[in-house]
C-alpha cells in the first residue's frame, strides 16, 4: 500500500468557512510537499482547477505549472498532476509531462479528470460537452498522450484530435510511459479506466461500495487483459476527542 496526499492548492477551503484561510498559495504547497517528502509519503496529487471553490477571486495554485517546480524541489515523492482534457491539448500535455518526468528523475504522473466544472468552461469558452462525449472524448486523449509518449512520427486521425507525424524528444525516464490515473464510477469512467488507466482511483465511501467498484473493473480490465491497481481518495479527521473529531465530520456533511 502506498499513502499521498492532496497538496493545498486552494488553501484549507474544505476545513474552513473563513475565506482567509482558503486562500492557495505556491509557499504553502512548497512547504506541505516538502515534508511529505521528508515523511516519506509515496505520492501527492495536484488538482486542476482555475477558478477558487469559495469564490473566482480568491487566490489558487496551478498544477501544472506547480508539479515543475516540486519535480526539482523534491526527491523520493510521485508527482501527479490532474488534466481536464476540454482545457489543454493531449500534445502539449504530454510534452509537458516528458519534460516534468526528465525533471523528476521519473517520478511523474498524470490523472485524467473527465468530470468538469461548468462555470470553468463558460469562463474560458472551452466546449460544453455531455457525460458520454466527455469519456469518448478522453479516450482519444489518452491514446495521443501515449501514442507520443511511446513512438516518433506517431499520426492519429480521430473524431476529437487529429495527429500529423508528430515527435516528442527526449522521451520520458518512465517506460514504457508515464503512469496515467483514471477516475469516474459511472458505465463510461469504468469501461474507460479499464481499458487504458494505469491506477483507476475511487472516490472514498463504505468498504462494502468499495468492494463492489474494484471487482467490477478489475474484471472488465482483465477482459482487456490488462491488470490495474487501485486508488483511494479520502480525508482524516484529526480533532482532541472523538466526540469533536464526529462533530467535524457531521459539520462537513
Amino acid at each position: 500500500m502506498r499513502l499521498g496526499f492532496w497538496p493545498p492548492v486552494y488553501g484549507n477551503w474544505i476545513m474552513t468557512d473563513d475565506p482567509e484561510e482558503g486562500i492557495g498559495s505556491y509557499d504553502y504547497v512548497k512547504d506541505t510537499a516538502l515534508l511529505a517528502d521528508r515523511c516519506g509519503f509515496d505520492t501527492l496529487l495536484l488538482a486542476e482547477h482555475f477558478i477558487h471553490p469559495n469564490g473566482e477571486k480568491l487566490d489558487l495554485v496551478d498544477a501544472w505549472t506547480t508539479a515543475t517546480a516540486l519535480a526539482a524541489l523534491t526527491e523520493k515523492i510521485e508527482i501527479i498532476a490532474a488534466v481536464k482534457p476540454g482545457l489543454r491539448a493531449p500534445g502539449v500535455t504530454a510534452k509537458m509531462a516528458t519534460s516534468i518526468d526528465q525533471i523528476s528523475k521519473g517520478r511523474f504522473a498524470v490523472n485524467l479528470v473527465s468530470a468538469w466544472w461548468l462555470p470553468e468552461y463558460e469562463m474560458l469558452g472551452a466546449p460544453v460537452l455531455s457525460h458520454d462525449v466527455r469519456y469518448a472524448r478522453s479516450a482519444e486523449y489518452i491514446e495521443v498522450m501515449k501514442g507520443l509518449w511511446t513512438q516518433n512520427d506517431f499520426s492519429y486521425a480521430g473524431e476529437f484530435y487529429d495527429i500529423k507525424q508528430a515527435s516528442i524528444s527526449p522521451k520520458a525516464v518512465q517506460t514504457p510511459h508515464i503512469p496515467v490515473y483514471v477516475g469516474g464510477e459511472s458505465e463510461q469512467g469504468r469501461a474507460l479506466g479499464a481499458r487504458v488507466a494505469d491506477v483507476f482511483l475511487i472516490n472514498g465511501r463504505p468498504p462494502d461500495q468499495i468492494n463492489e467498484i474494484v471487482t467490477n473493473v478489475k474484471q472488465r480490465a482483465e477482459d482487456n487483459k490488462r491488470t490495474l491497481k487501485f486508488g483511494m481518495s479520502a480525508f482524516v479527521i484529526c480533532r482532541e476527542s472523538e466526540a469533536a473529531a464526529r462533530l467535524e465530520f457531521e459539520r462537513l456533511l
